[in-house]
């Protein structure tokens, strides 16, 4: 993986600025701006990250796995930015800088949920099209609990594949996506 970090330096900091982990530090920036080469016009460009968020057991444990099933799955339908990108640090929404820098249609971002919930190494990964800084949380759609116990590798794999697919056919994420999949009959 390609790692960069927010601007939150330290853990400690991470919890006590929330508004740090949304954005990259400027030098990782900086070396994510020749990705943005890499994305191709008429076909679907997807960039998956790793963030640690809340929980780096979850991160170490879990998202080695679920991002070589969700790359298998999504190869050869769509063009995945190589290699995946792992932010120290980060909030869900770093995913909105993210976007604004390399520009891709989509990304998926796999992040640490926080621990004490049903497991203390749980993932989410939030879909979110065409992000940008001016994405909002509305945009973003989230598969949450995935982890052994909650949702297993090969399921949450499966219905990541299936977002990124519908979202990338419908141009839309998060509540549009929903809105959009819901008007449909049967």
């Amino acid at each position: 993986m390609f790692e960069v970090g927010s601007r939150a330096e330290s853990r400690e900091t991470y919890l006590l600025r929330p508004e740090l982990g949304r954005r990259l530090k400027a030098a990782d920036a900086a070396r994510l701006k020749p990705l943005r080469r890499k994305v191709a016009r008429g076909v679907p460009t997807v960039m998956i990250c790793v963030g640690d968020g809340l929980s780096c057991a979850a991160v170490q444990q879990h998202a080695p796995g679920l991002v070589r099933a969700v790359r298998q799955k999504l190869r050869g339908r769509y063009r995945i930015l190589k290699p995946p990108i792992f932010i120290r640090n980060a909030r869900v929404r770093i995913q909105d800088h993210l976007g604004e820098i390399v520009r891709p249609d989509l990304i998926v971002m796999i992040i640490g949920e926080r621990p004490g919930l049903a497991s203390a190494a749980s993932l989410s990964a939030y879909v979110l099209w065409r992000p940008r800084l001016t994405s909002r949380e509305p945009d973003r759609t989230v598969i949450s609990n995935i982890h052994p116990g909650g949702l297993p590798t090969p399921q949450a794999s499966r219905k990541i594949a299936q977002l990124v697919a519908d979202a990338i056919a419908n141009r839309a994420s998060g509540a549009a996506l929903a809105a959009i999949l819901a008007s449909r009959p049967g």
